[in-house]
């Protein structure tokens, strides 16, 4: 009888960059649904990446960091492949743009890509006023606090030929011994 062997999972990771073209929490779950779309090859074909996420993916799009358009990032296990769909009637259709579906993805540290123009926010508000000194204010202001600065001293030619003397290495000269006789073996 032949033998069985479990059927064991593979670490199929895969790595994608491509914009939000859709997230969502869907009505009555608690969880983030995104749709990511990324291109195959310049000016080619395009495919979508789907995954769910139930916490730090799902705070950033509550926060508002995760809009229609914005470039990420994602890494994640496939969990399934398809090109097709079945609709109401029962017939199978395919679908505009092939689909992979991951499990366990996250954005990583660097994945998030730029936001869209529409979604950016306003520049951000100064927080405090800065206060311009003049040079001579400061001068006068000379505290404890505040350590004065010796002038940097100059160095002459001759103190500069000793001081790079220092780093030069010495050309030492050594004999060279005769050449061995080949021993025999």
């Amino acid at each position: 009888m032949a033998q069985a062997f479990k059927n064991y999972a593979d670490f199929n990771t895969v790595t994608v960059t491509g914009r939000i073209l859709n997230a969502e929490i869907p009505q009555g779950r608690d969880f983030l649904a995104v749709t990511v779309i990324t291109n195959l090859e310049t000016e080619g074909r395009q495919m979508t990446v789907t995954f769910n996420n139930s916490n730090g993916l799902k705070s950033l799009f509550e926060k508002g960091y995760l809009p229609t358009g914005r470039i990420v990032t994602v890494t994640g296990r496939i969990n399934a492949v398809t090109e097709l769909y079945e609709t109401k009637e029962g017939e199978l259709m395919t679908l505009k743009y092939p689909r992979i579906h991951l499990t366990g993805a996250q954005i990583l540290d660097g994945g998030l890509g730029p936001m869209p123009e529409s979604s950016r926010k306003a520049p951000r508000k100064v927080a405090a006023k800065v206060t311009r000194r003049e040079a001579t204010d400061l001068e006068s202001e000379a505290t404890p606090e505040t350590p004065t600065v010796d002038e940097t001293p100059s160095i002459d030619e001759v103190e500069a030929e000793e001081v790079q003397s220092l780093y030069v290495e010495e050309k030492v000269e050594v004999e060279e011994e005769p050449a061995l006789a080949a021993a025999p073996f």
